[in-house]
């Protein structure tokens, strides 16, 4: 009898044979041309939880199969039928949400591109793992995952549709889970051997707990469930009536009794602090409670003495300036501050850090004048509140900002002492770490999409969802808390002798204008080519015809008609420039050509848019000033305060408004948003660089030369301005 085989027919192997073990094996390829055939052996079912290491498909002469199959020992188990002819959309007919249809494609790219390879030339060049890994290389996805989708392609007899469909069965094959099955993790009390129970009213045992803490002391080190039991062994008793009328104490009924949970929650409830401090590890415990007493401001003899530089995640998330239903994170702020006057002299927010590049810009917008970031963020009416900072004697900071060889160099270039702090010690940086404090408790975490790790909850609404603010809104923000920090935060404890007898107004920006002028003897300022060439270090750039191209981005000047090396770079000859962009403003940059010392500015071609003896008496009259100057300052700063609220308000109520254009235009489910928060991140940055005109159109208060929009915000500020004049 004649055995013939055809593709895609399964056959059993019972027992070794011609190098063949006893398995089912599927026949990929049959030709009659060919001497030999490819099969591939099945496992028992190809699925997300299947091992990586499954048998390759291999080539076998037709003979070894056919002579086992003649002998008895293999056996055909199934014919092959024709897999369904391959649809142009290449996707399953049934879609029941937009991720899975996002797989379905991704899936069926993967097979599309695979059927374009000969299997049987891979498996003669032994290049099927190589081809596999580059496959999945370009769709992004692991290789594991692309070999089991392949191999699964294998075993479904190539139909195609069948292997890019992905089973949900949460598990392995054929289970079902159990509908009234509870879901979700165990709690820790079960985990402990103790297994609660529903427990009553709590509320009726509440003054019994409060009694109970009240004999025992809160310095309890038992554990809670010890405590639960001696509460109701020795504690608490409820009082019944016998048959003859007496009453007695007896023993709450376990039906009667808190769960475990419920005293737990009154035991926090009514320890409060001293619950988590009893169950903090003792080093902890110490170095909270242990005395601070700090003179490092006294230390510090005039304003530009010390800088203090430090940088934080901010505890908010924001939504891209190109599509705001994109989560984009949270951003990096650095803040730089006098330690003398207390006075903010820069913030800058990113997207990238912490690291030096980024403490260098930080640093840069310290020292400048801040002429053209205001006039970036829209608030250039408000420069007379704002100071460039003198070169520094020292500056602190930790290993996150400029602990590095970059680092030295920027001190070097300035010639500035730096000062490292000491890992773990946010307390040798005390003056900037409470500024952080200050702006989160204050701004940051009002704004929608913050963190508040305080209210977190398992099983409540996913913060992230709430964010509408852009990078630029946000700097935006922090640049006006800047200017109310230095102008209404009450320095009226750090009052001495020279000040009060000048009468100055306890307050940042007037302790810097005096301190400047009266104890610091030649404050340096950097004039602007210096301080670009020493702190942002700019980069050496071949020159075309068309100007200039700085991170991707071309940059063009109408001085660089008149320039003959920008015409004569046409024709082969080379030339350089020095450039660097300024990260207060992404359409402005500077440029030095060779031989000359100064820079120039060019913008984008498509441009967007006590040591005094004193008395008893005067410490008295001095410490009599300091309150009233606090209470003085505490009344005269409320309007800008109430000023500066209304405005951030009004900026919020515009982003909420933005966003949800765009929640109701283009709809997205909430997994949706928060995945790939750090593809939209990346994208986000370099959007920056590649679609800065597109960003001119989003934000139309970032360009130098304003269009004629008018918000609420800008109501208010000229509003503010009236009063100020």
């Amino acid at each position: 009898m004649k055995v013939e085989l055809k593709p895609l027919d399964i056959f059993e192997m019972k027992g070794r044979g011609g190098g063949l073990r006893p398995a089912r094996y599927r026949v990929l390829r049959w030709v009659d041309k060919d001497n030999d055939c490819i099969v591939f052996p099945m496992p028992e079912r190809i699925h997300g939880g299947t091992a990586a290491s499954i048998k390759m498909p291999f080539l076998i002469p037709k003979r070894v199969v056919l002579s086992a199959v003649k002998a008895g020992t293999a056996s055909l188990v199934s014919r092959g039928s024709e897999p369904p002819q391959l649809k142009v959309a290449a996707r399953p007919a049934k879609m029941k949400t937009l991720r899975y249809e996002e797989v379905a494609r991704d899936r069926a790219a993967i097979l599309r591109e695979f059927c374009l390879l000969e299997l049987r030339d891979l498996l003669e060049q032994r290049t099927l793992s190589d081809a596999i890994k580059l496959i999945a290389s370009r769709h992004s996805f692991s290789e594991t995952t692309t070999r089991r989708l392949i191999f699964r392609y294998f075993e479904l007899g190539l139909n195609f549709e069948a292997a890019v469909k992905r089973g949900h069965n949460g598990g392995k094959a054929g289970r079902k889970r159990a509908g009234t099955k509870k879901l979700g993790r165990k709690r820790s009390i079960v985990k402990a051997g103790y297994e609660g129970y529903e427990g009553i009213n709590s509320q009726e045992h509440r003054d019994l707990v409060i009694s109970y803490i009240q004999a025992v002391g809160k310095d309890r080190k038992r554990k809670i469930s010890q405590q639960l039991e001696d509460f109701y062994s020795l504690y608490a008793f409820k009082v019944v009536q016998q048959s003859d009328g007496t009453f007695k104490k007896a023993a709450y009924p376990a039906t009667e009794r808190l769960s475990y949970a419920q005293f737990r929650s009154l035991i926090k409830e009514v320890d409060g602090i001293d619950y988590y401090v009893r169950h903090m590890p003792d080093a902890k415990r110490t170095r909270l409670s242990r005395a601070i007493g700090g003179d490092a401001r006294e230390r510090i003899p005039f304003p530009g003495h010390t800088y203090v530089i430090d940088s934080t995640v901010a505890d908010v998330y924001l939504v891209s300036a190109f599509d705001r239903g994109k989560i984009i994170g949270r951003p990096v702020v650095y803040v730089v501050i006098d330690a003398y006057s207390s006075l903010i002299l820069a913030i800058y927010v990113t997207l990238s850090g912490p690291n030096s590049v980024a403490a260098r810009k930080a640093f840069y917008l310290a020292l400048s004048d801040k002429k053209k970031l205001l006039m970036y963020l829209g608030l250039e009416n408000f420069e007379e509140h704002f100071r460039a900072g003198m070169r520094p004697s020292f500056l602190l900071y930790d290993r996150a900002e400029l602990h590095s060889k970059g680092g030295r160099e920027l001190l070097e270039s300035v010639n500035v002492s730096g000062s490292v702090a000491a890992a773990y010690r946010c307390d040798w940086k005390s003056l900037v770490e409470r500024t952080f404090g200050v702006i989160n408790d204050k701004v940051i975490h009002w704004l929608p999409g913050a963190v508040i790790k305080a209210e977190m909850e398992r099983g409540k609404k996913d913060h992230r969802l709430d964010a509408v603010l852009t990078l630029h809104e946000f700097w935006r923000m922090m640049v006006l808390y800047q200017m109310e920090w230095n102008l209404t935060k009450s320095l009226h404890g750090h009052i001495n002798p020279p000040i009060y007898g000048k009468a100055v107004k306890s307050i940042p920006l007037n302790y810097w204008d005096w301190g400047t002028q009266y104890l610091h003897g030649s404050p340096y300022i950097f004039s602007q080519d210096e301080l670009v060439r020493k702190v942002l270090q700019p980069e050496a750039l071949r020159i075309d015809p068309e100007g200039i191209v700085l991170n991707g981005r071309r940059y063009f000047a109408d001085w660089m008609n008149n320039d003959q090396r920008f015409a004569a770079s046409g024709f082969g000859e080379i030339h350089y420039a020095n450039a660097i962009s300024l990260p207060e403003c992404p359409e402005i940059a500077l440029c030095e050509m060779e031989g000359e010392t100064y820079f120039q500015e060019v913008f984008l071609r498509k441009k967007v848019r006590s040591q005094y003896p004193v008395t008893h008496e005067d410490v008295g009259d001095l410490d009599a000033d300091r309150k009233n100057q606090r209470d003085i300052n505490n009344f005269e700063n409320q309007e800008i305060k109430d000023e500066v609220n209304r405005a951030t308000n009004s900026l919020i109520e515009e982003a909420k408004e933005q966003a949800k254009i765009i929640h109701t235009n283009v709809p997205k489910s909430n997994a949706e948003r928060t995945k790939n928060i750090r593809k939209n991140r990346d994208a986000e940055i370099s959007g920056e660089n590649d679609a800065a005109d597109q960003y001119a159109e989003i934000t139309p208060q970032a360009t130098l030369e304003r269009d004629e929009v008018h918000s609420e915000l800008d109501s208010f500020i000229d509003a503010l301005l009236e009063k100020k004049r």
